[in-house]
């Protein structure tokens, strides 16, 4: 049995399999934030609703009259919803 050389794994000297290793290293690092930033629901929902918040805060400024128009469309819709589903309840 011939004893190798660990300095030379694979034909590699030590520096490299160490440079490999932290790029893998790091590599790898980068591919768990980008998974851990995906599935993490709250933080992209709290993401959202500052942009959302942030996007309301313009146009309350800018357009006002607008702004109220899609409140007012939003609060017919949900009221128009409530009321067909109390209706489709009592009607059994």
């Amino acid at each position: 049995m011939t004893s190798a050389n660990p300095a030379s794994v694979s034909g590699f000297t030590q520096e490299e399999l160490i440079a490999h290793l932290k790029r893998t290293r790091a590599q790898l690092g980068a591919t768990l934030d980008a998974v851990e930033e995906k599935v993490n629901v709250p933080k992209r929902l709290d993401k959202a609703a500052t942009r959302l918040k942030g996007k309301l805060r313009i146009m309350r400024q800018e357009n006002p009259v607008a702004l109220a128009a899609i409140v007012a469309g939003a609060i017919a819709v949900v009221g128009l919803i409530t009321y067909a589903g109390y209706r489709s309840i009592t009607r059994r």
